[in-house]
Order: structure tokens, then C-alpha cells, then sequence
């Protein structure tokens, strides 16, 4: 019975490291080509704007379920391009505050949470999707290989490492090969 759940937790954390590893290369593959990264009906958001603390920091990487704005609730963290021609159509979660079903359709009024911060002074009528959870350990390596020379730095390393991998292992073979013949003089 222990090996079986050896097994399985074995399979478990291989599949949750496989899955870690998907996630963080499609969030920098997105990250550096302005892309809304999405995977499995979730997207992820790299968070650049203090508007959302405490609850929210700078840095987090944000998972947000892809959802219909119908199915949207007062006091949702939802995920959207803003439609304020002046931001340039960034990313923005903000909190819904209010919900207007008007007969143009439904439209949300948002804010950040942080002490201060005012509604926004536009409708908000599509978003990305409605926030789930978030991860600072990997916003910051989003952030990290979001930068072609880390990315540079990483591949480097590796390559280093797999050459001494392979010269350690051919030592060893020598030595052992070695060990064999004097101990048949």
C-alpha cells in the first residue's frame, strides 16, 4: 500500500511540476509579445499597478477564469482592456462596484481597492475574465525571465551544468574502468 501511494504522490507532483512549467512559459511567452496568455479556460496577468493593494500586490501573476460579463457579481475582481483611449489598452483588474443592465447591454462600474482610489470614469462592457487567485513566487519569475538576457543567463547554466554532468559521468567510467584493471594485475 506504501508503494502504491508512493506512486501516486510521485505521479501527482510530476504532473503539478509539468503543469508549473507550462504556466510560467506561456505567462513569459505572453509577457514578452503583449499577449493575455490563456491556458485551460484561465488567464494569467503579470500586475504592474498598486491599485488592488493590500489585496493585490505589485509583481503578483493573477489567475483569472475566462467568464461572460452576464455572469459577473457586484464585488468581483474582474480581468479587462481598458477602454479609456488614454491607457492605451492595458490590462487592468479592478473591483466591480456597481452594475448597470441597461437596455445597450450590460456595462460595470470598477475601482481599485486601495485607500483613495476613485471609480473608474469609464463603463466597463467586455472583460477578460473574473479573478480566481495569484502567485507572487511566480510573478516574480515572470518578471524575471521576462528579460531575454536571464533567459540567456538560465539556458547558459543549464548547458554548463549537462557538459559537467557528462564529464563527471566519463570520469567515473575511467576511473572504474581503471580500478578494474589494477585490481586484475
Amino acid at each position: 500500500m506504501k508503494k502504491k501511494l508512493k506512486i501516486a504522490t510521485t505521479i501527482i507532483t510530476g504532473l503539478l511540476l509539468i503543469l508549473s512549467v507550462v504556466l510560467l512559459i506561456t505567462a513569459v511567452v505572453s509577457r514578452m509579445t503583449n499577449k493575455t496568455p490563456s491556458l485551460l479556460g484561465y488567464t494569467f496577468h503579470y500586475v504592474v499597478s498598486a491599485s488592488m493593494e493590500p489585496e493585490i500586490l505589485v509583481g503578483e501573476l493573477v489567475i483569472a477564469k475566462k467568464t461572460d460579463i452576464s455572469e459577473v457579481e457586484q464585488g468581483d475582481y474582474v480581468v479587462f482592456v481598458s477602454p479609456d483611449p488614454s491607457l492605451n489598452g492595458i490590462i487592468i483588474i479592478h473591483k466591480v462596484i456597481a452594475i448597470d443592465d441597461g437596455a445597450s447591454g450590460r456595462s460595470l462600474t470598477t475601482s481599485g481597492i486601495k485607500e483613495g482610489v476613485s471609480p473608474d470614469s469609464y463603463p466597463v462592457k467586455q472583460i477578460i475574465g473574473v479573478y480566481r487567485t495569484k502567485s507572487s513566487l511566480l510573478g516574480k519569475f515572470v518578471k524575471f525571465f521576462s528579460q531575454v538576457r536571464n533567459i540567456l543567463f538560465v539556458i547558459i547554466i543549464i548547458a554548463a551544468l549537462v557538459i559537467v554532468a557528462k564529464q563527471s559521468r566519463n570520469i567515473w567510467r575511467q576511473l572504474k574502468k581503471k580500478g578494474k584493471e589494477d585490481d586484475e594485475k
